[in-house]
């Protein structure tokens, strides 16, 4: 496939699909989001009975490292295969859901799973997604955000997680924005919820506040409108570096109880390298 995605490009896996071609950096954070399914749903498979999993940027659910040519499952695949009982994919991309959704029908998943699939961009497939989440009293979420840019608002979150148990992991993209803010700068206020960021922010770039690192004021700014919406435990230990040791992207997580804090130290103890982590 010769489809282009901000940078990102689409192969053909082993299996005849296309596959999402990412830097070794990626393994990072599918081997978190790999970690925070299983203990999300070995937690708390028997105190909730539906468990549900959101991905609106759930991609063709393969990628291929472009250093070493190898294939690691992306996302969704990783959920599909931790036991959650209800599943909803979103993609703006027909092929990469297409290619997702033979993927899926090719796992052995119990009888009683519900897979959805929404071909939408993020903000139009959350707003779908709601008509059909289970009951909120009666079920507990996790939903991973895991776009390449800032491509949805915050108020899709504040929609998501009103009235309903359900943890976050958002992709937080520190080197995209701070390449990129001044050329998209209105989309950037509607990912950030307002403009209350941008002062502090530009202080911190311009360097007029010595010591504020702009990464900083950027995921406080975060985590302020997190909590401004009932996410009482943030945590943004988890930074992903290139090969050049820039920070690329943190991988924030946030929840309303301190449960699942607990869940996210203990998975983030260890880097995929196995080396321990720095918790915040």
């Amino acid at each position: 496939m010769s489809t282009r995605a901000r940078g990102q490009g689409f192969v053909t896996a082993s299996d005849g699909l296309p596959a999402l071609e990412v830097a070794a950096h990626a393994k990072e954070k599918e081997f978190v989001i790999e970690r925070i399914d299983g203990i999300f749903n070995a937690g708390m498979g028997n105190k909730w009975n539906r468990r549900y999993y959101v991905d609106p940027f759930a991609g063709p659910g393969v990628c291929r490292i472009r250093e070493t040519i190898t294939e690691i499952d992306g996302s969704p695949m990783l959920a599909a295969k931790s036991k959650f009982t209800d599943y909803f994919f979103g993609d703006q991309n027909a092929d990469c859901l297409t290619a997702l959704e033979q993927r899926i029908t090719s796992l052995t998943l119990p009888e009683e799973t519900n897979v959805h699939y929404y071909q939408y961009d993020a903000d139009t497939a959350v707003s779908r997604m709601l008509r059909e989440l289970p009951p909120a009293r009666r079920s507990l979420g996790l939903a991973v955000f895991d776009p390449w840019g800032w491509d949805f608002s915050f108020e899709t979150i504040a929609k998501l997680a009103e009235e309903r148990r359900i943890d976050l992991v958002v992709n937080f993209p520190i080197g995209y924005i701070k390449r990129n803010w001044e050329k998209e700068l209105p989309q950037l206020d509607k990912f950030m919820n307002g403009i209350g960021y941008k002062e502090p922010f530009l202080a911190a770039m311009r360097g007029d506040t010595p010591g504020e690192k702009p990464a900083r004021v950027l995921l406080d700014a975060y985590a302020h409108e997190l909590h401004q919406i009932g996410y009482r435990y943030v945590k943004d230990n988890v930074m992903v570096d290139n090969s050049k040791h820039t920070t690329l992207y943190c991988l924030l997580f946030a929840s309303k109880h301190e449960r699942g804090a607990d869940f996210w130290d203990k998975v983030t103890q260890r880097q995929a390298s196995g080396q321990f982590r720095m918790l915040g």
